[in-house]
């Protein structure tokens, strides 16, 4: 799992931004975490491959389990998900 951290502050014309750039200005420091090549993160509640968060502790890497169709690369897609999206378009495979 990769952990990046991030600098969130409040621009002068009140929006905020999320930058890897520590700012000269007041910040909260939150952190990116990003799962490995086949795996996923997990809070227990919700399944994600990358996330923002202020409480990178809760958070924990697991084997990725959402693709059914490719097991060996389920972060891979499929060509059934290659021709679904095609079709989508309106292009006839």
């Amino acid at each position: 799992m990769q952990k990046i951290p991030l600098y969130r502050y409040t621009r002068p014309d009140g929006g905020v931004t999320v930058s890897t750039v520590k700012p000269d200005t007041e910040y909260t420091e939150i952190t990116r975490l990003v799962a490995d090549e086949g795996n996923a993160l997990t809070d227990g509640n919700t399944t994600t491959p990358c996330v923002d968060t202020d409480n990178p502790d809760v958070w924990s890497e697991v084997e990725d389990t959402e693709n059914p169709e490719n097991p060996e690369n389920p972060n891979e897609a499929s060509v059934s998900d290659y021709q679904t999206a095609l079709r989508d378009m309106g292009v006839e495979v």
